[in-house]
């Protein structure tokens, strides 16, 4: 494929995950199709599975040259394989997801119509019911409560304990320092990158809003 910029990057890291390609490549072909014809790629960051995940990757490049698959040395962690893909990401929208299927690659539809009424830069999907006791669950029905008002709220993401799943962010705010913050000086040890970004972006300017999703059990 030409290295000219596309109109739509789809960015997941693989870590056994063999069995989902297969379906979670159609439904993401299905969905950026949709929103941006055939200027899109599909970006698998290989984070040293030990599984058949990078020959099932390759295989799916081999058929499909929207596919790109960047194949990491070793096991670095799903942060740093996401900021891996990031770093190669060429499209004008960025969508962050995993492709364990909990979360539906159609999103991005939702994600993209959110992130143009609200004028924002970056999107960000909520879990909207949380597993946990009773008290736990009852603060997210209370913080959903309070953001569905103020969907525009640059801040939500690290003052609340309800946690961001994935992310569509535009290409202004893939600056390259806003990157390499997220790689270390907002993120705790073991988080993910969908739950780092957040706080970057908000530190460093740029405007956010939430939409809260559903992720489903694994098949």
């Amino acid at each position: 494929m030409s290295q000219s910029p596309l109109s739509l990057s789809i960015v997941t890291s693989l870590y056994q995950s063999e069995e989902f390609l297969t379906e979670f490549h159609a439904r993401c072909t299905a969905a950026a199709t949709r929103l941006a014809g055939s200027s899109y790629e599909i970006i698998l960051v290989n984070d040293g599975s030990p599984d058949q995940s990078l020959q099932k990757a390759i295989d799916l490049h081999a058929r499909d040259p929207h596919v790109r698959v960047i194949d990491l040395s070793r096991n670095f962690g799903h942060h740093k394989a996401l900021m891996t893909g990031l770093a190669h990401a060429r499209g004008e929208l960025v969508f962050l997801i995993d492709c364990d299927l909990e979360e539906d690659p159609a999103w991005l539809l939702t994600f993209h119509e959110a992130m143009r009424a609200d004028n924002v830069d970056v999107v960000y999907g909520v879990q909207a019911e949380r597993k946990g006791d009773w008290l736990e669950r009852s603060a997210g029905r209370l913080f959903f409560s309070v953001f569905t008002s103020t969907r525009s709220s640059k801040s939500f993401a690290y003052q609340s304990k309800v946690k961001p799943v994935h992310t569509m962010l535009s290409r202004d705010s893939l600056n390259e320092n806003t990157i390499m913050n997220s790689s270390g000086r907002y993120r705790k040890p073991n988080t993910r990158a969908s739950q780092a970004l957040p706080k970057c972006f908000s530190r460093s300017g740029f405007m956010g809003c939430p939409i809260s999703v559903f992720q489903r059990p694994r098949q």
